[in-house]
C-alpha cells in the first residue's frame, strides 16, 4: 500500500447474550459472536467478538480471524444497553500500534471493563432485561499514514541536513535560528521552494532568508523531513508543521501530520483540530472531528472555543448529529422487536 492509499471503514455490531444472571456468569462465561467482515480498501478483514467472564472479572475482546493486511489503526467502542434506553459505556479504545501486535499466536485485544458483581449491582441492574445482555459495539478501522522509508539516497541527504557543507542559502526562522541548507534538494522536494530559489537566482541572488511564519523548532523537522524522510516527535508539533508542509506543498508531510493528528485526536483538543482539518481540507480528519463532537456535545458546548467554530462547520455537524439520531431512533426500534 503506497502512502498516497488512505482508507478508512467503520461498523457496528449488535449481539445480544442470552441467559445472562449473577450466577451463570460467577460460574464463567466464554462466548464468541459471529463473524463479520469490515473491508478496508483493498483488504478484507475478518473479526469476532470475545465475552468472557473469569476470576469474577468480565473481559471484553476483538477477536482478529484474518491477518493479511497492511498496518493499521483502530478504534473500538462498547455500550452495553438496557431496555429503557439507557446506555452505560464500559468501554472505549485506540489501538495506535501497528497492526503486528495481533500475531496468531495473540489474535484478541481488549481490556477488562469490569468486576461481575459491579456490573449486576443494584445500579446497573436495567443492563439485563429478561435475562438478555445486549451489546452494542463500534470497530473504526483506518489505514496508517507511515514515513518514507529509507534508502541509500535519503541516507546520503541526511548527512548533509542541517550541515554547512556544501551549503548555499540559510534559513532564518521567526526566532531567528539559522539553518544552512542546499537549495538544490529543498527545490527538488518542494515546487515552492523551486520557484523562490529560481527567482532568487535571476533578481539579488540572497544567500539568506527569513522566514516569518515558521518557527525554529518547526524548521527543524520540516528541513528534517526534507532531506532524510523522517520526523521527531511529530505528535507535539503536527499541527504547527502541517502550515508549512501545506505552504511548501511537501504532500507526504502533510498526510504524516494529518495522521498525527488523527492518532492524538481528543475532546480536549477536537476544537482546535477541526479548525485545521476545514482549513487543509483533510476530510477523513474532519470527520472524525466532527464524531467526536457529536459523542461529547455537552461536554464541549460551552467551551470558549466553541463560539469560534465557523457556520459551515456548525452545519456540517448538525448534519452529523441529525444523522447519528436517526441511527440511534433505528437501534432503538431494532432492539424492541
Amino acid at each position: 500500500m503506497s502512502n498516497s492509499d488512505r482508507y478508512i471503514a467503520k461498523t457496528k455490531i449488535l449481539w445480544k447474550i442470552n441467559n445472562v444472571t449473577l450466577e451463570t456468569l460467577k460460574n464463567g462465561v466464554n462466548l464468541y459472536s459471529s463473524d463479520f467482515k469490515v473491508l478496508l480498501g483493498p483488504n478484507e478483514t475478518e473479526w469476532c467478538l470475545n465475552f468472557l467472564c473469569d476470576d469474577d472479572s468480565i473481559y471484553f475482546y476483538l477477536h482478529r480471524k484474518t491477518f493479511k493486511i497492511d498496518d493499521f489503526i483502530m478504534n473500538q467502542k462498547l455500550e452495553i444497553r438496557g431496555s429503557d434506553a439507557k446506555t452505560k459505556r464500559f468501554y472505549e479504545g485506540n489501538e495506535n500500534e501497528e497492526s503486528n501486535k495481533y500475531t496468531e499466536d495473540e489474535p484478541s485485544w481488549g481490556l477488562e471493563i469490569g468486576m461481575i458483581q459491579d456490573i449486576l449491582n443494584e445500579e446497573n441492574k436495567y443492563l439485563i432485561d429478561g435475562h438478555t445482555l445486549t451489546l452494542w459495539f463500534k470497530l473504526t478501522l483506518r489505514t496508517k499514514i507511515k514515513p518514507l522509508e529509507s534508502n541509500v539516497l535519503l541516507l546520503n541527504y541526511a548527512k548533509l541536513f542541517n550541515s554547512i557543507d556544501y551549503s548555499d542559502f540559510t534559513c532564518i526562522s521567526s526566532d531567528g535560528k539559522e539553518f544552512p541548507v542546499h537549495s538544490n534538494i529543498l527545490a527538488a522536494q518542494s515546487p515552492v521552494f523551486d520557484k523562490m530559489f529560481k527567482a532568487n537566482m535571476s533578481e539579488s541572488k540572497s544567500k539568506s532568508g527569513k522566514f516569518n511564519d515558521i518557527d525554529g523548532d518547526t524548521f527543524l523537522e520540516f528541513l528534517r523531513f526534507i532531506y532524510t524522510g523522517q520526523v521527531e516527535n511529530l505528535e507535539d508539533i503536527a499541527s504547527s508543521v502541517i502550515y508549512a508542509a501545506d505552504k511548501y506543498e511537501i504532500i507526504e508531510l502533510k498526510k504524516l501530520c494529518a495522521e498525527s493528528l488523527m492518532e492524538n485526536l481528543s475532546v480536549e483538543n477536537v476544537l482546535e483540530i477541526l479548525i485545521l482539518a476545514d482549513h487543509f481540507n483533510e476530510k477523513l480528519l474532519l470527520t472524525e472531528c466532527i464524531e467526536l463532537i457529536v459523542e461529547n456535545y455537552y461536554d464541549l458546548k460551552d467551551e470558549e472555543s466553541w463560539k469560534s467554530i465557523e457556520a459551515k462547520l456548525m452545519k456540517m455537524v448538525m448534519d452529523i448529529i441529525i444523522e447519528q439520531c436517526r441511527e440511534k431512533i433505528t437501534e432503538f426500534n431494532n432492539s424492541l422487536k
